[in-house]
């Protein structure tokens, strides 16, 4: 063979190599990386539980009693309804900024309502007040109430979960849409770095004297 043709089948094989790489990249769906198994946020409640306390204090500059109990609520719904407690605080972030209730100037609060009026720390329509979900009536007093709130939010997102966590966070935001929108893929670059702090957060080497019992270890 030629020095040119073994050129030109360089220049096959590298051109190959590229179209594979980008088929990859671009056709295969972001949210198939790997994601830690919900069984590991359960199993070690507190750990999670702390984890979601550092990383609002570190990233958001949310600290305090308010964001304790968000974390409690966050965790506590998570868990009755089968679903990934950092991506419910990821959709809740993106939503109201980890905030329920808006302070005016004289630090007198009243609840957070968006540009449609939407409730709280989830952001929910008045649409949904008066309307049966899953069995539980979402109520005004449920919606302004900040735990209701979180446990309204989590009910309207399994409401459109049906195992494409991209297409439920769309539809929970915008129920008409086909495709997963720009607002889910915010979420999701969100829930991504949580999941990487999460890994470092739990494989971190502990003091002698901390840990008690069996270490949970996420690869």
């Amino acid at each position: 063979m030629s020095f040119e043709g073994s050129a030109r089948k360089g220049r096959v094989f590298a051109f190959a190599v590229l179209a594979a790489f980008f088929s990859v990249a671009f056709v295969l769906p972001v949210h198939s990386a790997e994601r830690p198994p919900l069984a590991a946020y359960w199993a070690d409640g507190d750990g999670t539980r702390a984890f979601m306390l550092e990383y609002l204090e570190s990233e958001w500059g949310l600290a305090g009693p308010n964001t304790g109990d968000l974390v409690e609520w966050v965790y506590k719904y998570s868990e009755k309804y089968e679903t990934d407690p950092l991506l419910q605080l990821a959709r809740i972030l993106k939503e109201s900024r980890g905030r329920h209730y808006n302070l005016n100037a004289r630090g007198e609060r009243s609840v957070l309502r968006g540009g449609s009026r939407e409730i709280g720390f989830s952001q929910i329509h008045p649409f949904w007040i008066g309307k049966t979900v899953a069995g539980t009536k979402l109520t005004e007093q449920m919606l302004l109430d900040p735990e209701g709130n979180v446990h309204a939010g989590l009910i309207l997102y399994k409401r459109y979960d049906y195992g494409d966590y991209l297409m439920a966070l769309t539809n929970y935001n915008n129920p008409k849409a086909k495709k997963p929108t720009r607002y889910a893929k915010d979420i999701e670059r969100v829930y991504f770095r949580m999941i990487s702090l999460y890994r470092a957060y739990l494989n971190r080497p502990k003091p002698v004297d901390e840990a008690v019992g069996t270490a949970i270890v996420v690869n």
